[in-house]
């Protein structure tokens, strides 16, 4: 006979000669475990939900869920939001992409594929700015942060003159998460949505929030809004640079929160651009000369009509010369365009906490820190450590105060002790409930230990097997008669355990894997 029904055996018919009480309370304790056990299974073994998509079109949400019944997917469905298992999350992503699921609310390109020989110009035209709208809409829609959006095109009609054009303009309304958006994206979609359209310059764009805030406007795009917004982002990148250098000196030497350090830098953003000649006149080198030589003569006496040959007087020869030369200088021109963004002046403000020393209680006291000022020894010390930090130049006018005070840090307390309350808490409820089910355990565990012990000594002494001690007069005590019960069933599962262990681990796996 096989040893498994051996037990069996044994166990049905101490089940028999247990009494009705015993039989009530032997099923109401397996009632209470097997409910234990299935509430445990299915606590450990529930279906964990991952978001699949989120504010999704109705159309969209239709579709998807329709393809996941479809591929027998458990799914679940809140609002515009559908949820199915965790770890299938990213898998049927993958799988309704093929489908060209979700294609969001708006068409695209799509529209061209359905050929009308009948569309007129107008028709095209209108079809075209459709579908234009449509993958602006999916592109915005793809970045992080943005749950949807609508865009607006007025694309006018070209004209032959150029004074009768009108420019394209746009409007975008974002559906945002929680949070604003940084002015960085905002200004990326801008010139997104202005580098696909044909001559639509950003400032003919408007964008607003589905709440109705205005993100960008014609007037954030003008020539001196767009300089005036950079120059005010790389001033604060300047002070935020310096300060970060000596803030984070100070506290590696002073500790966490010990020392705060201000920066203001006045910067000038002019663009100078100087163009300079000079000469150098000791340089003078001959380049050309030129000779001019001149020879004049002159007769002097009175000439008669009636006698010219007895003219009397002598001729006068003259000659004159004049020289030009031509000398060449040395010459050097010079551009110079100054920096844009060039430090004028820094201002630096730094604050360093003070010492906190322990005073001598009294009797029946605690002791209390006490706040003890820098020395100036050390704001000197500070000073000058924050000076080369910087690059701190008197010439320029740089201003530079340091000093000291006691922080504030009891809001900081506070936080503190409701956080380690808070964790003190939640440490307790985790062991209350292990203790819990630890106690729940050890209580199922002792009353079947006390139910088995009064279904063996209800057994008799017709189940004791031999070799056992009798008792004084020849009969069986009933602590002998439990004792030989117990250890012949432990003797029979061990010699079951040791002849076929796979049947025993797989009846373990059956038991532990049922319902």
């Amino acid at each position: 006979m096989d040893i498994f029904s051996q037990i069996f055996s044994q166990i049905s018919s101490i089940f028999k000669k247990m009494s009705a009480a015993q039989r009530t309370n032997f099923f109401l304790l397996l009632t209470i475990l097997i409910s234990v056990v299935v509430f445990i299974s299915f606590w450990a073994g529930r279906q964990e939900y991952g978001l699949l998509y989120s504010n999704l079109a109705n159309r969209d949400a239709a579709a998807i869920k329709s393809k996941l019944d479809e591929l027998n997917v458990e799914n679940k469905v809140q609002g515009n939001s559908i949820y199915v298992s965790a770890k299938e999350v990213y898998d049927l992503r993958l799988m309704l992409a093929e489908d060209g699921l979700p294609n969001g609310s708006s068409s695209g390109y799509e529209l061209f594929d359905r050929t009308n020989f009948g569309m007129t110009d107008y028709l095209q035209n209108l079809t075209y700015k459709r579908a234009l709208e449509g993958e602006l809409c999916r592109t915005i829609n793809s970045l992080n942060g943005i749950n949807s959006s609508r865009v607006h095109l007025s694309i006018p009609k070209q004209t032959l003159f150029k004074q009768d054009r009108t420019h394209p303009s746009a409007s975008i309304v974002l559906n945002v998460s929680s949070g604003a958006l940084g002015k960085g994206r905002i200004n990326g979609i801008v010139y997104l949505v202005a580098s696909s359209v044909e001559s639509l310059s950003t400032e003919h764009i408007t964008v607003l929030d589905n709440r109705g805030n205005l993100l960008f406007s014609p007037d954030d795009a003008g020539a001196h809004a767009g300089v005036s917004s950079r120059q005010l982002d790389q001033q604060k990148n300047v002070e935020a640079y310096l300060k970060n250098k000596a803030e984070s000196m100070l506290l590696a030497i002073l500790g966490p929160g010990k020392a705060i350090v201000r920066v203001n830098a006045v910067m000038d953003f002019d663009q100078i651009e100087k163009t300079a000649e000079i000469y150098d006149p000791d340089s003078a080198v001959p380049r050309k000369e030129v000779l001019n030589s001149q020879v004049s003569s002159e007769k002097s006496g009175a000439e008669t009509e009636d006698n010219e040959e007895s003219a009397a007087g002598n001729n006068a020869e003259s000659s004159q010369e004049k020289t030009t030369t031509d000398y060449e200088i040395n010459r050097t021109i010079e551009r110079l365009v100054g920096a844009v963004g060039k430090i004028e002046q820094l201002s630096i403000s730094v604050v360093v906490d003070g010492k906190y020393e322990k005073t001598e209680a009294k009797e029946g006291d605690e002791s209390k820190l006490e706040y003890v000022p820098r020395t100036e020894e050390e704001k000197q010390t500070y000073k000058q450590l924050v000076m080369n930090a910087v690059g701190f130049s008197a010439q320029r006018g740089d201003e530079i105060v340091v000093t000291d005070a006691a922080f504030d840090t009891s809001y900081f307390d506070q936080e503190n002790e409701a956080l380690a309350s808070g964790q003190k808490k939640d440490f307790i409820l985790k062991m209350v409930r292990q203790s819990g089910i630890i106690i729940v355990f050890l209580l199922a565990f002792f009353f079947l230990r006390s139910m088995l012990k009064k279904i063996s000594g209800a057994a008799g002494p017709a189940n004791q097997p031999q070799g056992h001690a009798k008792a004084a007069g020849g009969a069986y005590t009933q602590g002998a008669v439990a004792e030989g019960t117990r250890s012949s069933v432990g003797m029979n599962l061990q010699q079951a355990v040791a002849q076929n262990p796979e049947r025993t681990a797989q009846l373990i796996n059956e038991w532990l894997n049922e319902e």
